[in-house]
């Protein structure tokens, strides 16, 4: 089977290969007189090369979302958009997690002074790479990109090593997870402007835990998760943040 194939149709494509393994013992019995053999030549477009199941690309996932909304008054006008995507390359062995994020906001407002403009942009990238030490535990590093006006932060850029542990079976991925994991890095950051500290750029360490929920069923996917963050030199300085979200799988490979 292949990660992309739902639990329905690795069931339908288990019961064929045991229709197969029992042929050569049904052949001898009494069964074999009304038994045929049919073989049936895959189809092959012309120029098409057949690319078989080990291949790296065939184990990645990939989930695009993205919404752009516009509305417009007489004096106001609003646009927003934000495109995000989840990138995944998932086996019981070797865990790669991509995750691109943008979004936009443009909003103007008529006053009797003019026109007042205001922007913001934000832009994320994470990626982690993680390895399995047993059935439930492994062992990994993340990164992560962070830019956005809103927040005067330039540039922040966040290294960790991570241990985490599997609730279920890593042999279950990437059906299901239930994952706790715990980082702890080096954050490096720029500011747009000076900070309310008189800070223009910093330095920090900072720890974090995440507790997920991965489900993937034959109508969609289901994703929960919990995560909390404080930085080293300081527990007053916090952040926790809660998230889930899902999709119905329209048809195969597309939801």
């Amino acid at each position: 089977s292949q990660p992309t194939m739902p639990s329905f149709e690795e069931t339908e494509l288990i019961i064929e290969k045991l229709k197969i393994g029992l042929a050569p013992f049904l052949a001898k019995t009494a069964l074999v007189d009304g038994m045929n053999l049919k073989v049936e030549k895959p189809k092959q477009e012309e120029g098409q090369q057949v690319v078989p199941y080990e291949s790296f690309w065939q184990n990645w996932i990939y989930e695009l979302r993205g919404s752009m909304n516009w509305d417009s008054e007489a004096i106001r006008s609003n646009f927003r958009f934000r495109a995000n995507m989840d990138i995944d390359n998932v086996t019981p062995e070797w865990r790669v997690r991509i995750r691109p994020f943008y979004s936009f906001q443009r909003l103007s407002v008529e006053t009797s002074e003019g026109k007042a403009v205001s922007e913001r942009e934000r832009k994320y990238f994470s990626g982690s790479v993680v390895r399995s030490i047993s059935d439930h535990w492994s062992g990994g590093v993340v990164k992560s990109y962070f830019s956005s006006d809103y927040n005067i932060i330039d540039l922040d850029i966040w290294v960790a090593p991570a241990l985490e542990y599997n609730i279920f079976s890593y042999d279950d991925v990437p059906m299901k997870e239930f994952t706790v994991a715990y980082r702890i890095g080096y954050l490096s950051r720029s500011y747009l402007e000076e900070t309310i500290y008189d800070l223009m750029e910093e330095q920090r360490y900072r720890h974090m835990i995440n507790v997920d929920l991965r489900m993937r069923r034959p109508w969609g996917n289901v994703f929960a998760g919990i995560s909390g963050s404080n930085y080293l030199h300081d527990w007053s300085k916090n952040r926790i943040a809660l998230n889930g979200r899902f999709s119905i799988r329209v048809y195969k490979g597309l939801s």
